[in-house]
């Protein structure tokens, strides 16, 4: 699935409700809501030990995809596949928390201008560690990063 249009500014333009030559939108960064406090997808929010899933984030996704090239969102749980069932392209996908509550998904889309492809994180605990943190109610006990023993380990970045 494509977008309706690939024309971003035309997209951006109609979302702004504003013209064509007012449209600076590169990107949409997006800390999305998790659905605790606030509903996602038409469900009530569900308190501080929920969570929305993936397919509760398709209708937001489906509207945000056409306002710019590029996409940044934050979310409470994987949202790659749902990203690209929509139409985002590039997708990549980081746990940022280990309790596997954050995630950070960055669609770098296929704008000839801006050819790079998915990014490559260097991530020290993987989606799957996460997620099994999540579903367990613990963390992801991961050794330090190959690029964090380099400078010397943990204490070194504490000395810091």
């Amino acid at each position: 699935a494509t977008s309706p249009s690939t024309n971003w500014v035309t997209n951006a333009a109609d979302w702004l409700k504003c013209d064509e030559r007012n449209v600076n939108v590169a990107a949409v960064v997006s800390n999305l809501p998790f659905g605790r406090n606030v509903a996602v997808g038409g469900k009530a929010g569900g308190g501080a030990g929920c969570t929305a899933d993936a397919d509760e984030y398709l209708p937001l996704l489906t509207a945000l995809l056409p306002i710019a090239p590029r996409h940044a969102f934050v979310s409470g749980t994987p949202i790659a596949e749902a990203m690209r069932e929509c139409g985002y392209e590039n997708v990549t996908q980081v746990p940022v928390c280990r309790f596997g509550r954050i995630f950070l998904t960055v669609a770098m889309g296929s704008e000839p201008q801006w050819r790079r492809g998915a990014l490559e994180p260097a991530v020290n605990f993987t989606l799957e560690q996460a997620t099994g943190a999540k579903s367990g109610k613990g963390y992801v006990r991961a050794p330090e990063p190959d690029w964090v023993e380099a400078m010397g380990g943990q204490s070194a970045m504490n000395a810091a």
